[in-house]
């Protein structure tokens, strides 16, 4: 898997993975929110971390945003010191 280093001093990668279903959910009129999991690889190290983010009345780690990053290719940065993904816009 092709990755890049950004900056040595908080290792952040821009790396390309997939993004995938976890589970949706919808809160009476809302869109339906999806939990994804973000799959990619550094190395031969494999990582599935999950959405954890929290929109005004919804439940942690759900959003209508995410379903135009599933089941295709992405590029996201990634901080192993602060264990956190960003998806970049597309």
């Amino acid at each position: 898997m092709h990755f890049k280093v950004l900056d040595k001093a908080y290792g952040a990668y821009q790396i390309r993975a997939i993004a995938e279903v976890m589970d949706s959910f919808r809160a009476g009129f809302q869109p339906i929110g999806v939990k994804i999991c973000v799959k990619f690889y550094i190395g031969e190290i494999a990582y599935v971390r999950e959405s954890t983010v929290k929109p005004l009345g919804g439940k942690i780690g759900y959003s209508s945003a995410f379903k135009r990053y599933l089941n295709r290719p992405i590029e996201i940065l990634y901080s192993p010191m602060y264990d956190e993904v960003l998806i970049l816009k597309n």
